[in-house]
């Protein structure tokens, strides 16, 4: 029997590999996502317990202020291991970098859980995207297969977002649109085995089922596409302006030279603390605060707070350079925006034809889209993690839209522009790209 050219022999003989990396990176980010779901868990209940007297109050924000410190300090040790996770991974890739992986992986679970604890507005994808694929990045050490490191990383990269996000597509998608820039029959194999596998981990602990179900998502037809056409460049104006506002807040908090590492998280954490007690849906990556606006009604005037509170937060911790991602937080802000839109449009027009909770989702795939330059990714994702399949029709249209627009404004990817400048940052570069199997 002859063997199809898609897959060839050579490449058959790899899925094996994909599987147990699938399994062991499954396995790392499953128990990443549970520990930062029971640090939040804690977190909330001290918070509580802290409002009931002022005395306790300072006591939170002073601890707070010294778990900040704590995570500067394991930043300094392990630079790469601050932030997402997700421009260090395509330096990589792109041999620009090195990695001591598992230096990398103890920094990101720390400083990521106690982030987390601190009520940081900071997803888990990102860094799951970085244990995944530092995870498949040891997996070629220890096999002693340089040649072959780019493309277990790719993997693992994949198999981090299946298990964080409960998403085996969107997981490919990501690792081909995003980080491997690039469809190659032994990339798809392996990523494809190793995502499918993650996922089956995930889903034996958090149960199957999409993570943020809108039971509401119904098909568009084509009179409400003008009305999407002009959300859609809304979001590519916005996404446009949190690219730059992300950068721009970075590079402030860099420039404070009284505020260096360790030092630097500790007021974003003490700030945090301060929101707790006033507006703690802004706190964490937003889960809880997308799953509200799909059950319940808020005044425009809430909604406009929490957009505004939750989009200077994000950017803040993003720049505290406590490890933690954007991912989340980003869709969580362009949820908001879809809620936002729904409600205004709803007055100015009398009845809108298009549900808000349509809105909401198509909120969150357009300003992702707008923001990363991944419309693919960002289609699928969402209608995964939404089980929206029935409205992949306009999501795809929005998130079109909403990067053309973003184009339009002469943004980048704001992935590729966290790399350049992380690349300014470091000394631990490499001058050759190494080649995979792929190449």
């Amino acid at each position: 029997m002859r063997t199809s050219s898609l897959f060839p022999t050579r490449h058959i003989a790899r899925l094996g590999e994909g599987a147990l990396l699938g399994f062991v990176a499954g396995m790392v980010t499953v128990l990443y996502r549970y520990l930062l779901e029971q640090a939040s868990s804690v977190s909330e209940q001290a918070l509580t317990l802290a409002q009931e007297r002022v005395l306790l109050a300072l006591a939170w924000l002073a601890f707070l202020g010294f778990l900040g410190w704590v995570v500067g300090y394991l930043v300094r040790l392990e630079p790469l291991a601050a932030g997402s996770g997700i421009p260090h991974v395509k330096g990589v890739l792109s041999g620009k970098l090195q990695a001591v992986w598992w230096r990398i992986l103890l920094v990101k679970f720390a400083g990521g859980i106690l982030g987390a604890f601190g009520g940081l507005s900071l997803g888990r994808e990102g860094p799951s995207v970085q244990i995944g694929a530092m995870i498949g990045k040891g997996w070629g050490e220890i096999r002693r297969k340089p040649k072959d490191i780019p493309f277990w990383v790719t993997a693992g990269g994949a198999a981090g977002i299946a298990a964080s996000f409960g998403a085996p597509l969107a997981g490919v998608l990501f690792a081909l649109e995003e980080l491997h820039r690039g469809f190659s029959s032994v990339v798809v194999l392996a990523s494809l085995t190793a995502s499918v596998v993650a996922y089956a981990v995930s889903e034996r602990l958090f149960g199957l089922g999409p993570i943020l179900p809108f039971g509401h998502i119904r098909p568009l037809g084509p009179e409400a596409y003008p009305v999407l056409l002009l959300f859609g460049i809304l979001l590519g104006v916005l996404g446009a302006l949190f690219n730059r506002g992300l950068l721009a807040v970075s590079d402030r908090v860099s420039s404070w030279r009284w505020l260096r590492l360790p030092f630097r998280p500790a007021p974003v954490f003490v700030a945090s603390g301060i929101l707790g007690f006033f507006l703690p849906q802004v706190l964490g990556g937003g889960h809880r605060l997308i799953a509200a606006l799909g059950c319940e009604t808020f005044p425009v005037q809430v909604l406009l707070i929490l957009c505004g509170v939750k989009f200077l937060f994000t950017l803040w911790s993003y720049a505290s350079s406590t490890p933690g991602g954007i991912f989340f937080p980003l869709l969580t802000v362009g949820a908001l925006l879809g809620n936002i839109f729904g409600v205004l449009w709803g007055e100015m027009v009398g009845t809108s034809s298009i549900p808000i909770d349509n809105l909401i989702v198509l909120g969150m795939a357009g300003y992702f889209s707008a923001i990363t330059k991944a419309p693919i990714t960002g289609s699928v994702l969402i209608a995964e993690i939404t089980g929206s399949f029935s409205a992949l029709p306009a999501i795809v249209f929005v998130c079109l839209v909403a990067l053309g627009t973003s184009n339009l404004l002469r943004t980048r990817p704001i992935y590729d522009t966290l790399l350049k400048r992380l690349l300014h940052t470091t000394t631990n570069h490499t001058p050759r790209r190494p080649r995979g199997p792929d190449r």
